[in-house]
């Protein structure tokens, strides 16, 4: 057999040509006996579907087929039957290549359908070429996994890395934020979403990033959860007005971090603004405030801004903190004035003044019980604010008085023989020794105690001897208190 295309000689059989590879259409040749074969075959099957309407040409034709030469139709008989031998071989061949032919066809496109709409094999082809920095056939791949499980929010997680590896923070985040407030997720796997979020940006140290998503999140529960890496505006105690009093500004941040603040209306960074400490004295005049917070990664809130103006006349009374209350730990309270006045107080409620009152010079650590202060400030010409009046109420839990502990130091001391007797006597007519109870201290990790001063009377004179004593508020027991030059408190048993 000859290649119709190209010329070669190839064996009869072969449905490719070897040389150039053209399929062979094998068309028989024609003959006139098997044109009749097959025009008898067309005739019984006529005939056996309408027997009735043949029967004539049937008897017509059959006085014909026997005056035919019997050796001529032997041998057509066998021509015809050699011929379809080979025909029916070569016909089995070709269908069968057909026929695998159609079923590969058919699992192909089976194959290619599954592909096509299978969210799984989609993810897996991302996530090959996110292996091999095809970043574009990645993100292909899994828009098309997110098109057939759009509820699947780690292809949402997944297709968010491929554009941070982009460099596209933007578009990452964006993804991450629709996808996440347009889905109905319990806590529970919003937490673990989240934590993702903040795993993948933390890796490039990204806070701006999870501070701009979290920002975003309409839960406030995840807010609350994830507050440390959020960056928010600070909060300012007193709303933008005119007041006609002295006024005390508290600037609060939601977490853990810095707050800077300006009162000129300048914009405030960590550079130019002042490092909010403690609550602001606003006294007459005008105050543009703004400030900042800054968290521990460093992360810029939005500016807070007010405007606040003071018009006080006379001598503005002392700020005075903190606010009347009942408290179970140890407080100190703080009095401030405007510069050039003095502050006064008195300690059982009663109405201060400059001649008789105690004059405040440090923060007072508040004793424990009950007790009701009062605080005024006096002008260098002798002009009195009004009075601030405070009401406190310290329990410590403690199990020994401050009476009681002013007697067992004087107890151990008798007991060591550095005085004669508990009113103080010294040995050798040096004088007396008395305890005084000074305030309450807070020693880390040990609990609180009772501080108390030794002081020294000798002709009338008294003064204090540097020696100081510690009792603890629940056991009672005395010590000698050291400290050191950090400040720092030490305990020597009696």
């Amino acid at each position: 057999m000859i290649c119709p295309n190209c010329g070669h000689e190839m064996p009869d059989d072969h449905l490719l040509c070897e040389k150039c590879g053209a399929e062979i259409n094998i068309v028989p040749d024609f003959e006139p006996e098997i044109e009749n074969s097959i025009s008898e075959s067309l005739s019984i099957i006529v005939d056996d579907i309408s027997p009735e309407e043949s029967k004539e040409k049937v008897k017509s034709e059959k006085t014909e087929d026997i005056n035919k030469d019997e050796d001529v139709l032997d041998e057509d008989f066998f021509k015809g039957s050699d011929f379809n031998l080979k025909s029916s071989r070569k016909l089995i061949a070709v269908l069968s290549l057909a026929a695998i032919l159609i079923v590969s066809t058919i699992i192909f496109v089976g194959v290619s359908i599954y592909h096509n709409y299978s969210s799984e094999f989609q993810s897996k082809k991302a996530k090959e070429y996110l292996d091999n920095n095809n970043y574009s056939k990645a993100l292909e791949h899994y828009e098309r996994a997110r098109n057939l499980k759009p509820d699947n929010i780690d292809l949402i997680y997944e297709e968010a890395i491929v554009y941070k590896k982009m460099g596209d923070y933007d578009t990452a985040r964006d993804i991450l934020i629709e996808g996440i407030n347009n889905r109905n997720m319990d806590f529970s796997t919003k937490e673990k979403f989240y934590s993702k979020i903040v795993d993948i940006f933390s890796e490039d140290e990204d806070y701006e990033s999870i501070n701009i998503i979290l920002l975003k999140c309409e839960d406030n529960e995840i807010r609350t959860e994830f507050s440390e890496y959020m960056s928010l505006p600070p909060m300012l105690s007193v709303p933008t007005g005119n007041y006609d009093t002295i006024m005390q500004l508290k600037i609060e941040g939601s977490t853990v971090g810095e707050i800077y603040y300006t009162l000129d209306g300048s914009d405030p960074t960590k550079e130019n603004g002042i490092r909010y400490l403690s609550p602001l004295a606003l006294t007459s005049g005008e105050y543009d405030i703004k400030a900042i917070f800054v968290n521990k990664y460093d992360i810029v809130s939005e500016i807070a801004s007010g405007y606040i103006a003071i018009n006080v006349n006379g001598v503005n009374p002392p700020i005075v903190e903190p606010e009347s209350g009942s408290y179970n730990k140890m407080v100190t309270i703080k009095a401030e004035a405007l510069e050039g006045l003095t502050i006064y107080y008195t300690e059982d409620g009663s109405d201060p003044n400059p001649e008789t009152s105690i004059k405040y010079t440090k923060p007072i650590t508040l004793p424990i019980g009950n007790f009701n202060y009062s605080f005024i400030a006096v002008s260098e010409d002798g002009v009195v604010s009004d009075i601030v009046r405070r009401s406190y109420s310290l329990d410590l839990k403690a199990k020994v008085t401050d009476e009681m502990a002013r007697l067992s130091i004087l107890n151990k001391l008798y007991e060591s023989n550095y005085i004669l007797d508990i009113n103080g006597k010294l040995p050798d007519e040096k004088g007396n020794i008395s305890i005084k109870n000074d305030t309450i201290i807070e020693i880390s990790e040990m609990g609180y105690y009772y501080k108390l001063d030794e002081y020294l009377t000798d002709d009338n004179n008294t003064v204090p001897t540097g020696l100081l004593y510690a009792v603890d508020i629940n056991t009672g027991a005395c010590y000698r208190l050291t400290i050191d030059s950090n400040s720092k408190w030490g305990l020597i048993p009696l």
